[in-house]
């Protein structure tokens, strides 16, 4: 049984003494608790309260109330709920002897009330000082409140002991309200033979209240109930909040709304434990109402401050002293080691304190000594529960640490600055690592505050701006993943601080949450940093706080980071941004995709793309390009390309609208050169989604290959998650049908014969894969300046039924190989019968320009590509081809002319041929004419050759007579000019003066 307990039993039997001897000795009836009975022959038995019991006034008849030398110290008083009853305690009389009283309250329950609320009106015991050693002390005299412990008090070294009351109350009233149903008060006056006389002086009054009328006490909420937590045992005050979103919670000091004990320390732990996946919990502490605050900075006057400091000022400070001021400390997280958020003493209302996890702790410190003040503390709790901003971040919550690295987090997202309170001189890192030393890091601020405080005159015009908060960056071209800003750093040149010495902003991106990706890019550099190496780092300090306030009111900013993949695969050309060469001699296959880095990208800036893979074999090799995935996604109204699929060439083409100046195209582009033409080997545009299991197969013909990558008229909102690419290449040896090259220049015959027999299978491939493809082979056929190609074969008309098992036959004209002209189909023997037979006679392109050799002196040629399926069963070509010659042409004037080299002439082509092909055994004329009888002839060829000669001889004769005639026009019309001359000179000598005798005359000596 605890001390106080039997202390209340004696208390009650004391009373209950008392009561019996004031009932007297003739009414056989007695006074109630808390009554004082006293008795007269006139009146009989008359009760007065027990407050008025040696009050200095005589309140009974026989003065039995105010006996000789009494005094209301070292009684107990009880009384009816409800009522207040005023009392002062009276000074000691005797100056030469201590002073001590000891004053209980004690609620009896029920009707009687089940606690205490004391309300001091006067209060003037001793002085409150401060000592040398900035300590607090009571001179001459103090007071201490007792109240019993919880009964889980077993063991005294955990009581508290109270501290003490003492010097002079300055407010009007101050009120202390019990936790339990009994009260004492102890006042102390030392002897004052040795000290000057104080003043003494102790009134109030005291009231009984039932449950209900405490709950209804400094309570503004009727019909709300609130949490105010759950005491924790072997404590005094110390409570635990748990989940305080179900119910709102209130942290109320001990005796609220009453002021606290002196020499207590109490500790709130807040915890939210109930948290839906995806969100962040934070206590939020907050009071409005600048009465629920008044934590005393200390007594009436302290060394540093000026007097008056309980109840003046309407401000919460961070200034408070230790040992003599009382303060609250908030710490973010369960115990004292964690940082502290907030500090604070003094009065009025309490901005937001907001911890950065679910936990909190609020610890209430009195100081041992202090002037009686109505001390009260009552704060607000809510939880406010917010979407994970970051939780791809590695955060050491101890230090505002955090990591994000693009090998474990996203590559992409947003940082903001703390919304909880941070403490002083504490600093949040956030640190960027690369997924490779490729990666770099784009950084753009969303928003950006940093407040300062205002200068005195005191301060230098060149002091540091820096005085609330610093914001730094550090590059480092090292992936270095610890949080630690170390040495490999580099600082940029610039700190940023105060209003005028900001970031570079991209305030438009504001407009565009939650990623903030802004319908105008943020440039670079103009709006946005570049990190030059793959790690990265920001770091913001907060130097010093107004006060206890929000920190995200004065320095706060919103940034969007990216990190950038600049990793390109292949050898950089020249210095183009994303043209990449790839040669068989370093590998004979890979992998390729599109570049990943944002600015080439409408995201980045970039309206227009274009990339250029160049592939690079040997001679006898060629390029095999396989897309394996690729999305060029472009919405349909602004589609203006289409990717189809060329059954005859079995190639994938593009087919794009007649007006596209304006038009939105994103396209794959396969294109194969050789000398100083091209062809396009396959291309798909505008594809939204492409099948996996199909794969897009560009073949090459050569060794010399580009892919390219394009896309224009991009927004602002586009990049490569819109547009993007997969494929693998490999450079493969084909010696099946090489692409040959037939030149009139080398001196070789003016006419050749191509056959090609494809045999049962193909074995020139290396995989079993390959055999999907077609087969191709080409042939290209080049004439002599001023000459013509012909090219003679039989084939059948092209169908999409009838060439599935046969050899399509392609002849194109163009340096670029874009379009056919002509399209057969051959087949084998064996199906040919089925098909009617067609003879192909091709000419080269400048047999329809009458002109065009002429003039360009250039070369006529042709090509010849043949594509077949893999099913076909042995199937021969036969091409024949020669150089031929117009027998007439225009001349500049564009009159016909006569070719004279034309001697030899096909009719049914009207193409003439070489003379050494006549009636060389074989026919080269379509109809054999070059071969018939009549031309080959000895008398024949006798004849022809003797029209030639006479041919050449007319040529001779009109080449010469037309020579004479020129020549005789030249020399008359040079007799003419000399005759003018010498009538000139005639009638200049006539006109000229005749020398005097004085002159000289010119002699000349034979």
């Amino acid at each position: 049984m605890s001390r106080y307990s039997i202390t209340i039993k004696v208390i009650i039997v004391i009373i209950g003494l008392t009561g019996v001897q004031g009932l007297g000795i003739h009414g056989g009836g007695r006074c109630g608790t808390g009554e004082w009975s006293c008795y007269s022959l006139d009146q009989g038995l008359r009760c007065i309260p027990f407050n008025k019991f040696c009050d200095g006034i005589r309140n009974c008849p026989d003065g039995s109330d105010e006996p000789p030398d009494c005094t209301n110290c070292n009684q107990t008083y009880s009384g009816k709920a409800g009522v207040k009853y005023p009392i002062r305690v009276t000074g000691p009389f005797q100056r030469f002897l201590p002073f001590v009283c000891r004053v209980n309250f004690v609620a009896m329950g029920g009707d009687f009330g089940d606690s205490v609320e004391l309300s001091f009106l006067s209060f003037q015991i001793g002085r409150f000082e401060y000592t040398r050693d900035l300590t607090s002390a009571c001179k001459n005299g103090f007071m201490k409140i007792f109240e019993p412990l919880p009964n889980s008090f077993e063991d005294s070294f955990d009581s508290p002991q109270f501290g003490s009351f003492c010097g002079r109350l300055t407010e009007r009233s101050a009120t202390f309200h019990s936790k339990s149903n009994n009260v004492s008060l102890l006042i102390v006056v030392p002897s004052r033979t040795f000290i000057p006389s104080t003043t003494f002086s102790v009134f109030l009054t005291f009231r009984f209240l039932t449950r209900y009328q405490k709950q209804t006490v400094g309570s503004n909420f009727r019909g709300q109930t609130f949490q105010y937590g759950t005491a924790i045992p072997g404590t005094f005050c110390d409570r635990m909040f748990l989940n305080c979103h179900l119910r709102p919670c209130r942290l109320r000091s001990p005796n609220f709304p009453g002021f606290y004990p002196r020499n207590i320390t109490c500790n709130y732990h807040v915890k939210q434990m109930q948290i839906a996946h995806g969100s962040v919990a934070s206590i939020v502490l907050h009071q409005p109402n600048d009465y629920k605050i008044f934590v005393p900075r200390g007594g009436e006057s302290s060394p540093s401050s000026t007097p008056s400091n309980v109840r003046g000022t309407s401000s919460l400070s961070t200034d408070c002293a230790d040992v003599v001021s009382d303060v609250v400390k908030v710490y973010d997280g369960s115990t004292t080691d964690m940082p502290v958020l907030a500090k604070f003493c003094g009065d009025g209302p309490m901005p937001s304190v907001i911890s950065s996890g679910p936990e909190l702790l609020i610890q209430l410190y009195s100081a041992p000594y202090s002037v009686l003040c109505s001390s009260r503390l009552e704060i607000e709790i809510s939880v406010k529960f917010e979407l994970e901003t970051a939780p791809f971040m590695q955060k050491d919550r101890s230090r505002c640490a955090y990591i994000i690295d693009a090998n474990r987090h996203r590559r992409k997202g947003v940082i903001v600055s703390p919304k909880y309170t941070m403490p002083e001189n504490s600093s949040c890192t956030y640190k960027f690592i690369g997924a490779s030393s490729y990666d770099r890091i784009w950084l753009y601020f969303v928003s950006y505050l940093s407040r300062m405080k205002q200068k005195t005159p005191n301060d230098d015009e060149n002091s540091n701006l820096c005085t609330l908060s610093m914001l730094e960056m550090f590059d480092s071209h090292e992936r270095w993943p610890m949080l630690d800003i170390s040495e490999t750093f580099d600082p940029f040149p610039l700190q940023f601080c105060g209003e005028s010495h900001i970031p570079r902003l991209c305030l438009h991106a504001v407009d565009f949450p939650p990623l903030y990706s802004p319908g105008r890019p943020c440039k670079f550099p103009e709006e946005s940093y570049l990190s030059s190496g793959p790690t990265f780092a920001l770091k913001h300090t907060f130097l010093s706080t107004l006060d206890v306030v929000d920190m995200f009111s004065y320095s706060n900013f919103i940034a969007r980071y990216e990190f950038v993949d600049t990793r390109q695969d292949g050898i950089a050309i020249g210095r183009t941004e994303c043209d990449r060469r790839f040669d068989s001699r370093s590998a004979k296959g890979g992998f390729i995709s599109n570049p990943k880095n944002i600015f080439l990208y409408g995201r980045g800036g970039r309206e227009n793309l274009s990339c250029a893979f160049h592939f690079v074999g040997l001679p006898s090799e060629r390029v095999r390009i396989t897309i394996f995935s690729a999305k060029l996604a472009i919405q349909s109204s602004e589609t203006h390309c289409e990717a189809q699929y060329d059954p005859f060439t079995q190639r994938h083409i593009c087919v794009t609208s007649p007006n596209i100046l304006h038009g939105r195209i994103a396209s794959l582009r396969g294109i194969e050169y050789w000398e100083s033409h091209s062809s396009t080997i396959g291309c798909i545009c505008n594809t939204t989604s492409l099948d996996k299991s199909r794969k897009f197969v560009f073949d090459s013909l050569v060794n010399n290959v580009k892919l390219v990558f394009s896309v224009n008229f991009m927004t602002a909102f586009e990049d490569f998650t819109h547009f993007n690419f997969d494929a693998k290449f490999e450079f493969f040896n084909s010696t099946f049908c090489d692409t040959h090259l037939f030149d009139g220049s080398t001196g070789l015959s003016p006419e050749g014969t191509i056959e090609f027999h494809v045999p049962q299978g193909r074995t020139n491939f290396s995989s079993g894969e390959d055999m999907l493809q077609p087969l191709r082979c080409r042939w290209q056929i080049k004439a002599l300046t001023e000459k013509y190609l012909y090219l003679q074969f039989s084939g059948h008309e092209v169908t999409l039924d009838n060439c599935r098992d046969g050899m399509l036959v392609l002849i194109y004209l163009e340096a670029h190989l874009v379009k056919p002209t002509t399209k057969a189909c051959v087949v084998s023997e064996a199906l040919s019968n089925r098909l009617p037979v067609k003879e192909y006679h091709v000419f080269s392109q400048s047999w329809y320009n009458d002109s065009y050799s002429i003039i360009d002196n250039l070369r006529d040629y042709l090509f010849i590509e043949i594509v077949a399926s893999s099913n076909w069963k042995g199937i021969k070509l036969h091409f024949h081809w020669m150089e031929v010659t117009k027998p007439f042409f225009r001349s500049l004037t564009g009159r016909p002319l006569r070719n004279v080299d034309c001697i030899f002439e096909c009719p049914e082509i009207g193409a003439c041929i070489d003379p050494h092909l006549w009636c060389d055994g074989v026919s080269h004329c379509p109809s054999g004419f070059d071969e018939s009888p009549a031309n080959c002839h000895p008398l024949a060829k006798g004849m022809q050759y003797l029209s030639l000669i006479v041919t050449m001889a007319a040529v001779v004769l009109f080449i010469s007579g037309l020579l004479i005639t020129w020549v005789l026009i030249r020399h008359r019309h040079k007799q003419r000019s000399c005759s003018t001359d010498t009538d000139d000179r005639t009638k200049d000598y006539e006109n000229r003066l005749t020398p005097t005798d004085d002159y000289p005359m010119e002699h000349h000596s034979s």
